[in-house]
């Protein structure tokens, strides 16, 4: 089975979608790498609102698994630590 025209004009577009995917994604990685540069506040920002979230997410779920404990243990402890 030879190659017809038909085929090869598939082949050739589907290589130049490729080509225009792996183009698009050189220039979205270029301009997020650009953008955290020039915003480097705003990221650092961002990544410690992320750890913030996670902290808190693990208290919580430590929480969970301890037993209860009354109010003014809690507020003794928090007293404590000024």
């Amino acid at each position: 089975m030879g190659l017809n025209w038909r085929s090869a004009k598939s082949i050739v577009r589907d290589i130049l979608l490729v080509m225009d995917q792996v183009s698009i994604n050189r220039s979205i990685k270029r301009a997020v790498l650009e953008s955290l540069r020039e915003n480097r506040e705003v990221v650092r920002d961002l990544l410690a609102e992320v750890l913030e979230d996670v902290a808190l997410m693990n208290a919580i779920r430590e929480g969970e698994k301890s037993k209860p404990v009354k109010r003014s243990v809690v507020l003794k402890a928090l007293s404590r630590r000024k």
